[in-house]
């Protein structure tokens, strides 16, 4: 317990630095230096504080309206401090594909008793956990991934989806790239809020996932996690994003969608509008009949026993003492059926972006 408590201690004075403030939350007329900063932290070390106070689940009234219900989860989140100390708590250094919803429930309650800093993913989980009777409220885990100096980074928040529009909540190191308002008519535009962000602090974002949608309480919470239902890839042209966005959503969010106030048709308008027109396809080529050969009745038994080797050795016999017309026009049905399997679809034209070399981490940028 003591390294875990050592562990809130450092981090609350690096917060608090990074804040402009001192180890007692004063503001500081300007930031401290190195030198100074360990001093501070040694004072800290050497004094033994009482421990940091453990944070409480927000009470929330039954007929308090989404919005309020959302901001009141972000507050709770932001009480843990953010993890800036470098290391792993709770053994989560990401999301994980087999990690079941019940799973995910219990690391939340942990978190919430050790009440040790966090970073992005365990804020998504404590979002997850507060919100899983909200049934009013559809909750899409939306990951972004970006890159700057050489660096990959991953990033995950929780979308939130009320009748009033979409939101967010979660955790970073900066402001504007954890919560998000209620305010956006469509999850697309709260991707683009957050693409924005992410240009503003330098990095490149290149690929976006969306997460299936969380059950709530009363439906199955066994089966594995889907965090990456629909992945878009991001080169040089969003459209692609904002198709693959659009179509998640109405999609997978249709039965919540029945309440809210964007309709499918007007998603359907927006999908219309967003795909580029078909191309023609060039007129297929007439193809020129075949001449017959011919062919004597001895050639025709060779060939039907090459061509039908399943056949059992009965059959094939039976067949080479029939007459040069049955020999004709079994070779004949044997070439129609062969000819069936020469096509190939046509490959589609992808904005794939190769896989980064650097490691991902989730750092909550």
């Amino acid at each position: 317990m003591s390294q875990s408590h050592d562990a809130a201690k450092t981090s609350s004075l690096l917060d608090n630095q990074r804040h402009g403030k001192g180890d007692s939350g004063i503001e500081l007329d300007a930031p401290l230096s190195e030198d100074e900063l360990q001093r501070r932290i040694e004072e800290l070390m050497a004094s033994d504080p009482p421990p940091p106070a453990h944070p409480m689940l927000p009470k929330l009234a039954s007929g308090a309206p989404p919005q309020a219900r959302i901001k009141n989860v972000q507050a709770f989140i932001e009480e843990f401090q953010y993890n800036y100390t470098g290391n792993v708590f709770f053994g989560i250094t990401g999301v994980r594909g087999d990690q079941s919803l019940t799973r995910i429930l219990n690391v939340a309650r942990n978190v919430i008793k050790q009440a040790l800093p966090i970073k992005c993913v365990e804020a998504v989980y404590l979002g997850i956990l507060c919100s899983q009777k909200w049934n009013d409220v559809c909750r899409v885990p939306l990951i972004f991934y970006s890159t700057i100096d050489g660096h990959t980074y991953g990033h995950i928040v929780l979308a939130m989806g009320t009748k009033d529009g979409w939101g967010a909540i979660g955790l970073s190191r900066r402001k504007d790239l954890m919560d998000k308002p209620v305010k956006f008519n469509t999850l697309l535009a709260l991707v683009e809020e957050f693409r924005d962000s992410y240009k503003k602090w330098g990095h490149k974002l290149f690929r976006v996932k969306c997460g299936a949608p969380i059950p709530h309480e009363g439906q199955s919470t066994s089966a594995p996690m889907n965090w990456a239902h629909t992945i878009a890839n991001y080169k040089k042209r969003w459209k692609r994003v904002a198709i693959a966005v659009d179509q998640f959503e109405k999609a997978e969010c249709k039965e919540w969608r029945k309440q809210t106030q964007v309709t499918c048709t007007e998603l359907d308008e927006r999908l219309q509008s967003l795909k580029s027109p078909t191309r023609r396809k060039p007129p297929a080529k007439t193809a020129t009949p075949k001449k017959e050969k011919t062919t004597t009745a001895s050639e025709n038994a060779d060939d039907i026993q090459a061509r039908q080797p399943v056949q059992d050795a009965g059959a094939i016999q039976e067949q080479s003492f029939d007459s040069s017309g049955a020999m004709l026009e079994a070779s004949t049905k044997v070439e129609q059926n062969s000819s069936s399997f020469g096509e190939e679809p046509d490959q589609l034209v992808s904005d794939e972006v190769p896989e980064q070399t650097t490691k991902k981490r989730y750092l909550g940028v």
